[in-house]
């Protein structure tokens, strides 16, 4: 690792970034990172790195939680509910839970950018 990688991972964990470490004397194919959240910097015998985020992707008709509320990203409160009623390989048909509307049909796509789960969670996996 160069001095400048060094200096990244530092002042990202000074900033606030999850820091990983394993052991440089290991077999880096069978050693996990782990999350360490007070590194001691000692670059001679551990590896760090800035613990990479996770890339979220949109649910599919077989990885959706069914049934599910979800409610916009916009809304902070249940008026914003709306139940999922039924899905196919292209969309899922959103029904509102306290309204006379009628039922929308939205794509994975458009339900993980604009909705969340009632506890915030995004409305999709992790991959």
């Amino acid at each position: 690792m160069t001095t400048e990688e060094k200096i990244k991972v530092m002042l990202a964990h000074d900033r606030g970034a999850q820091i990983q470490i394993r052991d440089v004397d290991e077999d880096f194919d069978s050693y996990t990172w782990e999350d360490c959240p007070n590194p001691n910097w000692d670059w001679v015998h551990i590896e760090y790195r800035i613990k990479p985020t996770p890339k979220v992707v949109p649910w599919t008709v077989y990885t959706m939680p069914f049934p599910c509320a979800v409610r916009s990203r916009l809304s902070d409160d249940a008026t914003g509910y709306v139940m999922v009623i039924a899905t196919d390989a292209h969309d899922v048909t959103l029904a509102p839970v306290d309204k006379d509307d009628k039922a929308t049909l939205v794509s994975y796509e458009r339900l993980m950018r604009d909705f969340v789960q009632h506890d915030g969670s995004p409305c999709g996996i992790e991959e």
